[in-house]
């Protein structure tokens, strides 16, 4: 009897033992997977936008690492560098050396803001007026000013984000006054619409992508 209670014994302390070496390594394990994930977070750098071009119709906007923002800045000062911002935001080639892509490197995105986008934000405002109808050729003084007055309210980019297929984020790019201004330009048939152009620097991370806004 005694030694069957001694074998018992050691049975549960090897098994005790098997238990809490299976939590340690499971421990560790977990740990270093969060300050993996937290190394990963501290190295995935946030991007912001540098105003480096403007005009009545054009504005020219660079995303650049935050840490470089400054440096990127000082850049600007020189006139040659930033003529060639410029010049690779609007998709002019300003060197005839051979390029190498850096990272994944898409295509250059279009965005419109146009007559259809500003009837259908009008709609959302106001879901009981037929603006397709008042707003159709010939639009009248009444009509434009209705929508005048309708486009003022303070939510309106977040009501153009829901109505449109347009980013929040790109929307912010420019002020709200921009966007209601350019809404009643295009009612008043003074411009098309607003051209949003994404065009990523498929060379450097510095700026990262170009964005240009331009009333056409």
């Amino acid at each position: 009897m005694k030694t069957f209670l001694n074998n018992y014994w050691k049975k549960g302390i090897s098994m005790l033992c098997v238990i809490m070496l299976l939590v340690t390594v499971s421990t560790s394990s977990v740990s270093a997977t969060i300050q993996q994930d937290s190394t990963t977070l501290s190295n995935s750098e946030q991007n912001v936008q540098v105003l480096i071009y403007e005009d009545e119709n054009e504005a020219i906007y660079a995303e650049v690492p935050k840490s470089k923002v400054d440096e990127y800045k000082k850049d600007l000062k020189n006139s040659s560098f930033l003529h060639n911002e410029v010049q690779k935001a609007r998709g002019n080639n300003v060197s005839t050396k051979e390029v190498t892509t850096y990272g994944s490197c898409g295509g250059t995105t279009t965005k419109y803001f146009n007559k259809n986008a500003v009837i259908d934000t009008l709609e959302h405002m106001e879901r009981g007026t037929n603006w397709s109808r008042l707003l159709s050729n010939p639009i009248s003084d009444p009509a434009v000013a209705a929508a005048t007055k309708l486009l003022t309210k303070s939510n309106l980019l977040s009501v153009i984000a829901t109505a449109t297929t347009w980013a929040a984020g790109d929307l912010m790019g420019r002020q709200t006054a921009y966007w209601k201004d350019s809404a009643i330009m295009i009612l008043k048939g003074k411009i098309r619409g607003v051209k949003l152009t994404i065009k990523p620097n498929c060379t450097s991370n510095y700026p990262a992508v170009y964005k240009k806004y331009t009333r056409y």
